[in-house]
């Protein structure tokens, strides 16, 4: 006879697998080098291979503990919402970014989120995560001791998603839901063995959850499941809809057209920084010189010499600010003419980007204005929604756009999107939330 969970039962089931997931939203990234032919080479089965690799990953991750220099502590004043630096022995700083938000604001500071978990039961049996339980010894203790009905394995790191070879051997009915809030091999579209080991856990699991309609399209090119088509779903990540009861997006227009950047942002000019604004900045500098504009970025980590030159170069037209509390960057966002996204890498990656900031931008009914690649979904995000405007980061292309949305806002002071009377709710964490809990239900088979 099938087994059926009652709602209250559920719930509770949720608590229980939840302590998994905030374990994984707060470990941060490890990259490994590692020559995959030479451990290929010495294996002559499959198994063999996954064993080597897993006994050359032990063995280097031990080599670069000798010679790599150590954390000294942590540079808490240079914290933002999702990142901590720590500064290391040979005096150089080592940044952490999280998918999710690992500190909160208050009088001005930057403090730990409390990521402690308590589950009620019957009991009054309380379970508590702390930093030493956070390793996959202690998870998979974890899934021996309890019965757990559902796991849901949040990437990355995509370390943790090895767990499904372990749970598998201690309970083939636990229901697994892998969560990718990232690309994992196909960031950068490679192959080799990290491929194998990615599509052996997809098929082991019972559902993979994705974060845009073109990261599910690609999933289901790449790693087809032919005896569940059915295997994959997506949930954006959303705005909060209790942020923006008390924040008034009604338009009003502005003496002077201003443009807006708001959110994380990493102020140098090279290839590997998706957010690169330095094409923008060039293009108005060169714009601005006889226009009533201004260009805001807030966000930044810190204030530079850099930034307080250009802004001086630019007559003051370029502004940039400290990141804001997620409150006071909503009510910023309605205080400007067209607010600006940039999501560019010149890599496979571009297909997936879409910020967590898009949706606050969705949210504030002002003009969105993406700059980003042209194969990616923030192109067919913003257009398809009709709800801004995209183009390529290049100075040549921005500069036009510059020019055409002024020309738009100069003859009545003001720029609104069009027919903007959509119900943008099925974009709120809420809607999103609500959708991930009918993916458990329907998992869980409960009529």
């Amino acid at each position: 006879m099938q087994k059926h969970l009652s709602p209250k039962k559920l719930k509770k089931t949720i608590a229980t697998i939840l302590v998994f997931v905030m374990v994984f939203q707060f470990v941060p990234n490890i990259v490994i080098a590692v020559n995959m032919n030479a451990v290929i080479n010495k294996a002559e089965t499959k198994a063999d291979a996954t064993k080597s690799l897993e006994e050359h990953l032990e063995k280097e991750t031990k080599e670069r503990e000798k010679t790599e220099p150590i954390i000294i502590g942590e540079l808490e004043e240079e914290r933002t919402y999702t990142e901590k630096h720590f500064l290391r022995s040979d005096g150089s700083i080592l940044a952490s970014i999280f998918p999710s938000n690992v500190h909160y604001e208050k009088n001005g500071k930057f403090l730990d989120v409390d990521n402690t978990l308590e589950e009620v039961t019957d009991t009054k049996e309380t379970l508590k995560m702390s930093e030493k339980d956070m390793n996959q010894e202690y998870l998979e203790l974890k899934a021996s001791e309890q019965k757990i009905d559902i796991l849901i394995i949040s990437g990355p790191p995509f370390s943790a998603f090895s767990l499904v070879k372990a749970v598998r051997k201690k309970d083939k009915n636990v229901k697994i839901i892998l969560d990718y809030r990232d690309p994992w091999n196909l960031w950068e579209n490679t192959w080799g063995m990290s491929r194998k080991l990615e599509s052996r856990y997809i098929s082991d699991c019972d559902r993979v959850v994705c974060f845009c309609d073109e990261f599910k399209t690609d999933m289901e090119k790449f790693f087809p499941q032919k005896e569940n088509s059915a295997k994959y779903d997506v949930v954006y990540n959303g705005y909060q809809e209790n942020l923006w009861k008390n924040v008034e997006s009604k338009y009003h227009a502005n003496s002077k057209m201003i443009f807006e950047f708001i959110g994380s942002l990493e102020f140098r000019d090279n290839s590997m920084n998706f957010r690169n604004p330095f094409r923008l900045i060039d293009a108005f500098l060169d714009f601005s010189l006889d226009k009533d504009v201004e260009l805001i970025f807030i966000g930044l980590t810190k204030l530079t010499a850099e930034m307080k030159e250009i802004s001086r170069k630019s007559g003051g037209k370029i502004k940039f600010f400290k990141a804001v509390s997620a409150q006071k960057s909503l009510e910023r966002m309605v205080e400007g003419d067209i607010l600006i996204t940039i999501n560019y890498l010149n890599s496979w990656a571009d297909r997936y980007a879409l910020s967590g900031k898009l949706f606050d931008y969705l949210r504030s009914g002002r003009v969105i204005w993406g700059i980003g690649a042209k194969r990616g979904a923030l192109r067919r995000f913003i257009l398809e929604n009709k709800v801004g405007v995209f183009c390529e980061n290049n100075e040549e292309d921005i500069k036009k756009l510059l020019n055409c949305l002024y020309d738009k806002w100069s003859k009545e002071k003001h720029i609104e999107r069009k027919n903007d009377n959509r119900d943008w709710s099925i974009y709120s964490r809420e809607y999103q939330n609500e959708k991930y809990y009918q993916i458990i239900k329907n998992l869980m088979d409960i009529r």
